[in-house]
Parts: structure tokens; sequence; C-alpha cells
């Protein structure tokens, strides 16, 4: 299936960016926050999504929460900056994370430019050690 957008680049010297963080497969209630702000300070010119977006890469339709967010707020039209979280990088799924979320190259740090703002997306991984209980045992340690 094939569609096509009407795609509105940054090019202000001026722009909104709305970011959400740590929305735990939540969509209703960021897509509604960002409609309200949107109708108080005008159109978003940037979406952020900044990781834990999902609880966990335990299934395939996990990742469908970031598209679905990203979708309903942006309509296509608007560019979206997205990062894995530390709960991202759970789950049977999370060693695939790179096929599913922005990268570059495969890396899922990366330096952007969208007009004449520049960014760096840093992945800090995760915030506990390898061989912490949430991993299950998972983690070799050598």
């Amino acid at each position: 299936m094939e569609r096509t957008f009407s795609f509105y680049p940054v090019t202000e010297d001026k722009i909104t960016v709305y970011h959400i963080a740590d929305a735990h497969y939540m969509v209703d209630a960021p897509v509604a926050a960002a409609k309200a702000f949107e109708k108080t300070h005008g159109k978003i010119d940037l979406l952020v999504l900044n990781g834990d977006i999902i609880n966990n890469s335990g299934t395939i339709e996990s990742f469908d929460t970031i598209y679905e967010i990203a979708g309903r707020i942006t309509g296509g039209a608007i560019p979206v900056v997205c990062t894995r979280g530390n709960h991202d990088t759970r789950g049977f799924f999370a060693e695939k994370i790179a096929e599913y979320m922005p990268n570059l190259h495969g890396n899922t740090y990366y330096s952007f430019r969208l007009g004449f703002l520049w960014g760096l997306v840093l992945d800090c991984g995760e915030d506990k050690p390898d061989d912490h209980p949430e991993y299950g045992n998972t983690m070799q340690n050598k």
C-alpha cells in the first residue's frame, strides 16, 4: 500500500516543538495533550518522542504505539525525532529495535538537521547493570 502525505519541513527561524516521553503504551492521553497544546500555542513544527513510549519490546506489535502517536499528532506532515528509552531496551524484540525505530546505519544515536535546527540524539541505554533481575538472566557477563 502506498500513501502520500503533504510534508512541512522546519523552515522558520522560530519553531514550536512538542515533546512526549514515558507514555508507556498510552495513546489517547498524549495525543489529546498535543492537540490541546496546539490550540493554545499554534501548529507544532516538530514532535520529539523521547523514549519509553512503549513499556517494553516484548512483541513486534509494541512498536505500533510509537507510530500511532506520531501519526495521530503529525498526520505524516511534520518531522518527528524519536529515540529509545530504558524500557524500550527490555523484552524479546529489544535486539531488533533499530529495525523499527529511527536510526543511522543501525546506530540508535545520531545527529539530525531540520532547517536551521541541528540536533543530536544520544542513546544512553539502560539504567540498570546487566545482571539485574529485570533481564531474567538473559545477559551474559564474561
